[in-house]
């Protein structure tokens, strides 16, 4: 049974390894500062801490922040985390299955990470 105390106690977890991430990525997530990142595979686990890290550095860092696109074909469907980051000004949200050759209208993206 999940209580108020064991969701803050996650919920701090989470705010603690982001802190940690966006200092020890800082110069990374510097470089791509105004640029737009693609986010392969972005609804796992390792997608998960790599969106929340781009989103934590952008509330950090307005002047100049990612534009960050996620690309996953959803075939365990669309996590519930992801679908409450819809709205975000930044974050772009996609279905697109990169098993199969992508459109030449794709945009460009300065930076990729597959996830």
């Amino acid at each position: 049974m999940t209580d108020e105390k064991t969701l803050q106690s996650g919920s701090s977890v989470v705010a603690d390894d982001l802190g940690m991430i966006t200092a020890r990525a800082s110069a990374e997530l510097s470089a791509m500062a105004g640029d737009s990142l693609l986010l392969v595979g972005g609804g796992g686990f390792l997608g998960y801490y790599l969106v929340q890290a781009v989103l934590a550095w952008n509330s950090e860092n307005h002047s100049q922040p990612i534009a960050l696109t996620v690309y996953d074909n959803w075939i365990r469907g669309t996590p519930r985390w992801l679908e409450d980051l819809k709205g975000h000004t930044e974050l772009d949200i996609r279905t697109i299955d990169i098993t199969r050759p992508l459109s030449p209208n794709t945009p460009h993206h300065e930076w990729v990470i597959h996830a």
